[in-house]
């Protein structure tokens, strides 16, 4: 993905410090006004104008709320994270993403969390050397940059809403796919341990049945055993008897 800078706080057009003096501005009902110094602005429908204005020029407060941009990190985070590296490895790199940019969004007046320094051994293990890692923090709106000659990554000192709302989706995304991994790696220790389990009760059975072959076939013998003394006892009965009579 092409690398992407921060960007300019937006600039309210409807904010009178920005407007020449005897401008004539379209208020947002349709009417024309002058500006001049000793005629005030309604405060609201400026209000209103720079809310209209906002959601025209940022595409997450648009209609499509933000799913271009979603599209756009999952694309990132399935093509490149996932297609390119051991699930380990991914993993790894999402929960240390994660970790950057939620300290980002809960500390936004914190410097400390927006320099991310290419010298740590876990930036470096879990970022740089891990393809599309580095491009997914440059899409959250950090950038390139040398401090102290050591490459970094940066977030804006003073980020635009726009910004921080790249940041939150990007965010968002990291978290929900972490949540589908652990969940997938849940299930599949689940169902190994269930195959184990049915292993174990296969081979359980299987030693049962053949116990109970073994004990059937010594009550088998048992009874010829019986059987043929009883016969052999018969016939000496038999000749002894005839021994007798004669």
């Amino acid at each position: 993905m092409q690398e992407v800078g921060p960007m300019s706080p937006y600039k309210d057009p409807w904010d009178s410090e920005s407007q020449p003096e005897g401008n004539t501005l379209r208020s947002p009902t349709g009417r024309h006004s002058s500006v001049h110094n000793d005629i005030p602005i309604n405060a609201h429908d400026v209000a209103s104008a720079a809310e209209t204005r906002r959601k025209t020029v940022n595409p997450i407060a648009s209609t499509d709320g933000g799913a271009a941009i979603r599209k756009s990190f999952v694309q990132l985070i399935e093509g490149q994270l996932v297609e390119r590296n051991e699930k380990a490895v991914v993993l790894e790199a999402l929960k240390t993403m994660e970790k950057i940019t939620s300290n980002v969004l809960k500390n936004p007046g914190e410097a400390k969390y927006k320099t991310v320094k290419h010298s740590n051994e876990l930036i470096k293990r879990n970022i740089i050397n891990v393809a599309g890692a580095r491009d997914y923090l440059l899409a959250c709106k950090f950038s390139a940059g040398v401090k102290d000659h050591v490459e970094t990554l940066n977030f804006p000192e003073n980020p635009s809403e726009r910004i921080l709302e790249v940041l939150a989706i990007g965010h968002q995304i990291l978290t929900k796919k972490i949540s589908d991994i652990t969940q997938a790696h849940e299930t599949a220790i689940r169902m190994k341990q269930a195959e184990t389990e049915a292993i174990k009760r296969q081979k359980a059975l299987a030693l049962n049945n053949i116990q109970e072959d073994r004990e059937r076939q010594k009550l088998r013998l048992v009874r010829e055993k019986m059987a043929r003394e009883a016969k052999e006892k018969e016939a000496e009965s038999n000749n002894g008897q005839g021994d007798s009579d004669s």
